[in-house]
């Protein structure tokens, strides 16, 4: 037990990280097995009681939904502390856990939702219709929590890195059915917890991301020789995550004297892995808010280009192209490059009039098969409990209690105006970003090609307000009608010392109307 005097004759308690503190559990049951007699042995023994006490909290008060998930059949798997807990009894107080995570199919994913709804969990931010129509598209799961202390994860699929459809089907081929007192739960294979363990584990974290070394150590121990290493490596393969999963197994063999066999080490030596998905590994274990903003473009391309086994098994020009494509929401690769050299030459107006059409043609084939919203179904409320599903094209963040703010220097919107009959009113309740010295605000406005008079804030329109829109009968001639907001300058809060809100905002929109002028009305 060297190790261990090294390390005490230089603890200092109460500097510990929260990383660190979540293994004193692992370290009190070591200490115990080696008859090691020491002072803080009664406050390890006191954080061990307290782990089992939260976790067994954790178990009671998810056991009603849980239950109702197996009566409705909802089939889930837990994850992560749970899965462990659940897989070693004797993990109960040495794997202290902060949530519940769920995994379950994206088939079941909007029933799990309303579940969740009905049992009194609650999204940590938004709605459950927030989330069906905006979240489960771009993540892999989202979090609840029941009163002020007690928190679930919810996930539809087990890793943020491979999210095409079907890619879970083997982990749910091999999950373990178990029980934790009387109810009744799945959990994946050892090899699925470890895969997820070490994929997990790689991203940076503010307080260190000691916990899946020692969520490994202790599968690995309880596993032993029987565990499937030719799985794992093929999942890691098959899921482009070889670079986590490489640097893991070196570092619990080097480290923390994991046995692992040596055709395996030399065979993921031999896998080839892209420099793509080298960066992407590297990239994620940096302090998100140290990293540039080139590499922060990257990595949301990486996030993009994952949704897909496509794009992530493909090259990678392609699949730039796709997510340039998608995000400009346009149909043609070189419209969707120029948009990118547009924004990063900062909108010349000049510029903008000679593209501005090229790009809606490009953008309304691009929506053909996207539903919009009509003026008929009435206002598009841009608000949490709003309807602005498939009408936000981009430049908008997520919505608030009362609409949401544009949150790049352009943002656009498409409708669907079927059959217009004459010029079209638009009516929409906005407030700018203003602050300090940048009292004022001008922003310009096309509408499927045609350029709208500009709108110009001052300090008097801080407050929200109706603006009017009057969309002319020749800008109409197309099925969608597609408005653009160009914003110079959008502004943080974080910037400007108001709060730690780092988007960029320009607009804030509460909600849109439509009204068909009074010469429209006669001649229908």
């Amino acid at each position: 037990m060297k190790s261990y005097a090294v390390w005490r004759d230089k603890l200092d308690f109460d500097a510990l990280t929260l990383g660190s503190q979540r293994i004193l559990g692992l370290l009190h049951k070591n200490l115990r097995a080696h008859d090691i007699e020491d002072p803080i042995m009664d406050r390890l023994r006191g954080i061990a009681r307290y782990a089992w006490f939260s976790n067994r909290n954790l178990i009671l008060q998810s056991t009603p939904l849980l239950k109702a998930f197996n009566e409705t059949g909802v089939k889930f798997s837990f994850l992560k502390g749970m899965a462990i807990v659940a897989s070693i009894p004797d993990q109960m107080a040495l794997r202290p856990m902060g949530d519940v995570d769920l995994l379950v199919r994206p088939s079941d994913a909007e029933a799990a939702l309303d579940l969740l709804t009905k049992f009194g969990w609650w999204p940590h931010y938004g709605t459950t219709n927030f989330i069906k129509q905006e979240v489960m598209e771009r993540s892999e799961g989202y979090g609840f929590e029941k009163g002020k202390h007690i928190f679930l994860d919810l996930h539809w699929q087990m890793l943020k890195l491979s999210r095409w459809p079907c890619v879970d089907d083997e982990l749910w081929s091999r999950v373990v059915q178990t029980k934790i007192g009387d109810l009744s739960c799945c959990v994946p294979s050892f090899e699925d917890q470890i895969l997820h363990a070490f994929v997990h584990g790689a991203p940076w974290d503010p307080n260190g991301a000691l916990r899946w070394a020692a969520d490994a150590v202790v599968i690995f121990r309880t596993k032993g020789s029987d565990f499937d290493w030719d799985y794992l490596l093929r999942q890691a393969r098959q899921r482009h995550v070889l670079a986590p999963v490489r640097e893991s197994i070196t570092y619990l063999a080097q480290n923390l004297e994991i046995a692992v066999p040596g055709v395996i080490q030399a065979a993921i030596e031999r896998e080839p892995i892209s420099r793509v998905e080298i960066l992407d590994y590297k990239l994620r274990g940096k302090d998100p808010a140290r990293i540039s903003s080139l590499a922060g473009a990257f990595l949301q391309f990486q996030n993009y280009r994952r949704r897909s086994r496509e794009l992530t098994d493909g090259r990678t020009l392609p699949a730039i192209c796709s997510w340039l494509k998608e995000k400009w929401v346009v149909a043609h690769c070189g419209i969707a490059f120029a948009m990118t050299a547009l924004k990063a030459t900062w909108h010349p107006i000049w510029l903008r009039h000679v593209t501005q059409r090229l790009l809606e043609k490009s953008r309304i084939l691009a929506l053909r098969s996207r539903t919009l919203p009509s003026p008929k179904s009435g206002p598009i409320d841009f608000s949490l409990s709003g309807n602005t599903r498939g009408a936000l094209l981009y430049g908008w963040s997520d919505p608030e209690v009362q609409g949401r703010w544009t949150d790049d220097s352009e943002a656009a919107i498409a409708i669907d105006i079927s059959s217009p009959l004459q010029d079209l009113q638009i009516g929409m309740i906005v407030s700018p970003m203003l602050v300090s010295r940048f009292r004022r605000m001008r922003v310009k406005m096309w509408a499927n090609g045609v350029r709208l008079p500009d709108w110009k804030f001052g300090r008097g329109d801080r407050l929200p307000h109706q603006r009017i829109l009057l969309i002319p009968k020749e800008a109409l001639a197309s099925q969608s009608l597609i408005l653009t907001f160009l914003i110079p300058n959008p502004r943080s809060p974080k910037s400007r010392g108001i709060s730690n809100d780092d988007r960029r905002l320009g607009i804030f929109v509460g909600n849109m109307t439509f009204e068909w002028t009074e010469a429209s009305h006669t001649a229908s």
